[in-house]
């Protein structure tokens, strides 16, 4: 039987001194932006009063809902979209809101 070659692939090109001073810099800078506390520390105002986390336009459909963090703090507002009409929506909220509880006491 004969099919296509092995894939080779060298190591050197995934050592430390295949990496560019350009890369190295852009990674330096990544990890120095996203170190320190995050969004369940912080949460989404926060981060979208930084630039960010852009806040998303509003829609006529949207309803709004906060989200408990895992502490049951508000990590923040936000707008849930739905087709449903909103008299569904609303009993189905109930259930989201009664499961997040359930989630965040247990």
């Amino acid at each position: 039987m004969t099919g296509p070659p092995p894939l080779v692939i060298d190591p050197a090109t995934f050592g430390p001194e295949a990496v560019s001073e350009a890369t190295r810099a852009f990674n330096e800078a990544l990890r120095e932006r996203f170190s320190g506390p995050g969004l369940a520390e912080l949460g989404v105002d926060h981060f979208r009063s930084g630039g960010l986390m852009p806040k998303p336009p509003r829609s006529p459909r949207g309803i709004d809902r906060t989200i408990p963090g895992l502490d049951g703090s508000a990590l923040g507002a936000v707008q849930a979209f739905t087709a449903f009409p909103y008299n569904l929506a609303e009993e189905a909220n109930a259930r989201i809101d009664a499961f997040l509880k359930g989630r965040v006491a247990g």
